[in-house]
């Protein structure tokens, strides 16, 4: 089990998450692990000067859609579906390791899901240089970076046990505010842009096989 981000429709999670006709969570016990999304600039010297190196991003609806749907994806591979919390392959193998007290696999898995983690925030970093979708993709590297921040709570306490380790991570997950990141994420003025961006003939489309269409 992994920390509850939300309430996303009104059933469950089966129902696709529409952002063209999205409506706003639903209160319910949102936990999320909040971290600030900073932007940077890697700056290249040479010849006592420093030059700033661009990175290639979205230029076009598509190129943000694909992005945008593999950050998403990278969320669910690396913790699950945030909205009921059943966890990924990845955080039961890490909850399993801190059970039975192998901290070396403890390690691996922690690291391997940070990895995930990491890639989805590059997908969001590159999805989010489309002006329409930067709002969006903000939020998103926020809620990536907080899940970052939950899996390393978890990982700094393990020795602890499981149960303390879950502990920990929550309370590193609320105390980081990452709720608001959440609602955002899922608030339909975040998406307004996106949304005016579209082309008239596009309609949502599913991103693979996850819970989720833009």
């Amino acid at each position: 089990m992994g920390p509850v981000a939300g309430h996303v429709t009104e059933t469950d999670i089966t129902r696709r998450w529409d952002m063209k006709d999205s409506v706003a969570p639903r209160s319910r016990s949102i936990r999320l692990v909040a971290g600030l999304a900073i932007a940077t600039l890697v700056a290249a010297c040479g010849g006592g000067s420093a030059s700033p190196t661009l990175r290639p991003g979205a230029t076009s609806f598509e190129e943000f859609r694909t992005a945008n749907c593999e950050a998403w994806e990278a969320m669910f591979e690396g913790v699950g579906n945030p909205d009921t919390a059943g966890g990924s392959e990845l955080s039961h193998a890490l909850d399993d390791a801190i059970a039975g007290g192998d901290m070396a696999a403890v390690e691996r898995n922690a690291a391997a899901i940070h990895d995930v983690l990491e890639a989805g925030r590059e997908r969001a970093a590159f999805a989010g240089s489309w002006a329409p979708g930067a709002a969006p993709m903000i939020q998103m590297d926020r809620v990536l970076v907080a899940f970052e921040v939950y899996i390393e709570a978890e990982r700094a306490a393990a020795a602890n046990g499981l149960s303390a380790a879950k502990q920990a991570g929550q309370a590193a997950f609320e105390a980081a505010g990452a709720m608001e990141a959440w609602g955002l994420l899922l608030t339909p003025a975040t998406w307004a842009q996106f949304n005016a961006a579209r082309p008239a003939d596009d309609q949502p489309r599913p991103c693979g096989d996850l819970p989720i269409s833009f």
